[in-house]
């Protein structure tokens, strides 16, 4: 999870089966608008949907959202509101490097 820029809290969906599932579709990016201040999202929107390589890590730098996923790493300009723009690619086939994962 991280907050915007203008407050809004956003949440990674890794998959829509669940994290520790041999499915990897379905993850999505949330933002849970709070527009009355009293601590409780007003409605949780969809902001980026069909991923298939399991989102799980957000954060905001420089007016861009940036998603971690399993394999890549992505950004996306934040126009506020809860809005992105277009997905673009910044580090691609991060588990395929020395044909070796990167992480174990």
């Amino acid at each position: 999870m991280a907050f915007a820029p203008d407050g809004i809290l956003f949440a990674s969906i890794p998959s829509a089966t669940g994290l520790y599932s041999a499915d990897l579709r379905g993850g999505k990016i949330l933002a849970l608008p709070d527009l009355d201040q009293d601590g409780k999202a007003d409605e949780a929107l969809a902001v980026i949907t069909g991923f298939d390589n399991l989102p799980h890590g957000i954060g905001f730098y420089n007016g861009y959202l940036y998603v971690a996923e399993e394999r890549r790493i992505s950004r996306y300009p934040y126009l506020m509101d809860g809005n992105v723009g277009e997905r673009e690619v910044i580090v691609e086939n991060l588990t395929e490097r020395s044909g070796r994962p990167c992480f174990s």
